[in-house]
């Protein structure tokens, strides 16, 4: 745990391991494997720390650790589908975690699936958890509800999102650019998007909002100013330059 990702590999803990599986591991292979995947995951070897979490859910099919495990892994590599069918494995063998919902909502979102997303997020909402948990899947809610058309359902749930968690940027900051994007309620979109700004000075996307609302607003001398600060801190990105090329 405390040694660097080069360090490691070049002292080869990976035959070290291996070394020890009959002694220290002899009762406990899954717990082998386990360190194997801790290993793998240290130097960033995705496709073998994949392989040893398989071989540790092939050997203990309900252990609901190595399922988030595998979920992390597969979701920090964009593989959608596969955070889907860890989900479904899970929830067919009957592991009972609502958070398996929750992650399945969110690879359909990421794949633009947004009726499937719908589904299982609202599911989480039918059981009871925790506000913090059941207001992260109301924010993510509130997405889809807006792709799929459902502006006041979406409306609503931004709004609930953020008097829980005034301090909620992300939340402010998209319900802001969707409100400039159909042209409702500017003045309050402008607070909202302020908001963010004025506590994270570095973020190109939320200054990129304001100055879309204030262009929105016919202000375009004042959007100049923040689109340009957009571009400063993140000069890649294709969305704010089309959003200067407007303003």
């Amino acid at each position: 745990n405390e040694t660097s990702k080069n360090t490691l590999k070049e002292i080869n803990l990976e035959e070290f391991i291996y070394k020890l599986k009959n002694y220290c591991y002899k009762d406990s292979e899954t717990q082998f494997y386990a360190t194997l995947a801790d290993y793998y995951d240290k130097i960033e070897f995705k496709d073998s720390l994949i392989a040893q979490l398989e071989i540790f859910r092939s050997l203990d099919a309900t252990n609901v650790f190595v399922y988030f495990r595998l979920i992390e892994t597969y979701y920090s590599s964009n593989k959608w589908l596969k955070v889907v069918d860890i989900c479904k494995d899970a929830k067919n063998i009957g592991l009972d975690d609502i958070r398996f919902n929750y992650f399945m909502g969110l690879a359909f979102y990421q794949m633009s699936d947004y009726e499937n997303a719908k589904k299982n997020l609202e599911s989480c909402l039918l059981s009871y958890v925790n506000d913090d948990f059941k207001y992260m899947v109301k924010g993510l809610l509130a997405e889809v509800y807006y792709k799929l058309g459902l502006f006041e359902f979406s409306d609503t749930l931004f709004e609930e999102v953020i008097k829980y968690n005034p301090n909620d940027l992300t939340a402010r900051n998209n319900y802001a650019y969707y409100l400039a994007i159909r042209e409702k309620r500017l003045n309050e979109a402008e607070d909202l998007s302020r908001y963010t700004i004025v506590r994270e000075k570095n973020n190109a996307s939320f200054f990129d909002t304001y100055a879309w609302i204030l262009y929105k607003q016919g202000k375009y001398r004042e959007a100049v100013k923040y689109i340009e600060k957009a571009i400063e801190i993140d000069k890649g990105n294709y969305v704010i330059w089309d959003h200067y090329g407007y303003i």
